[in-house]
């Protein structure tokens, strides 16, 4: 039981809806596929990896599940662009919510940086916070502030984090290579 509402608790953060509409035409568009090849959901349950009522919550656009929506699909034939193609999906691309300015920020300085890297020849040896500093200031790609270095290193953390780069630690100073 959880303090403020009394219910119980399923110890997760209920699921957020994103695309339902879409969920449910991809489950008509199978279920009307299904039909017009005179399946039945025993049919489809013998030649699939389905049970017959993730079959059901499928076609009902209830699964959240994108594997089983292939699946389905894959049985019938079609592959998932098809799918889509056929079901005459459509849905905006592009992000939900803006980045603040300080992520916006941070992304220019990527940029910024890769452009370094390639001019520069960048983390073939070993570089270091201060040293990208100078070479961004020196080429007046951006202002010295206070948060500079800060910034940079934000940047090669990630870079380590998606296995670009490598880091070792010397006293203060982090020591970057590419991997």
């Amino acid at each position: 039981m959880t303090k403020n509402t009394g219910l119980k608790s399923t110890g997760r953060k209920p699921r957020k809806d994103l695309f339902p509409e879409i969920r449910k035409s991809l489950g008509l568009y199978l279920r009307k596929t299904r039909l017009s090849e005179n399946y039945s959901l025993d049919d489809i349950e013998f030649i699939s990896e389905l049970t017959k009522s993730v079959i059901w919550r499928v076609e009902e656009g209830l699964a959240y599940d994108i594997d089983q929506y292939i699946e389905y699909a894959s049985v019938l034939g079609k592959t998932f662009h098809t799918l889509f193609k056929e079901a005459m999906i459509s849905y905006p691309v592009g992000p939900r919510l803006a980045l603040s300015p300080e992520r916006m920020a941070r992304v220019g300085l990527t940029t910024k940086i890769k452009e370094l890297v390639t001019e520069e020849k960048l983390f073939e040896i070993e570089t270091t916070v201060e040293h990208i500093s100078t070479l961004l200031t020196q080429k007046k790609r951006v202002e010295k502030t206070k948060k500079l270095s800060s910034s940079i290193s934000t940047v090669l953390t990630n870079w380590v984090d998606d296995g670009i780069l490598t880091s070792r630690k010397s006293g203060n100073i982090n020591y970057y290579k590419f991997k």
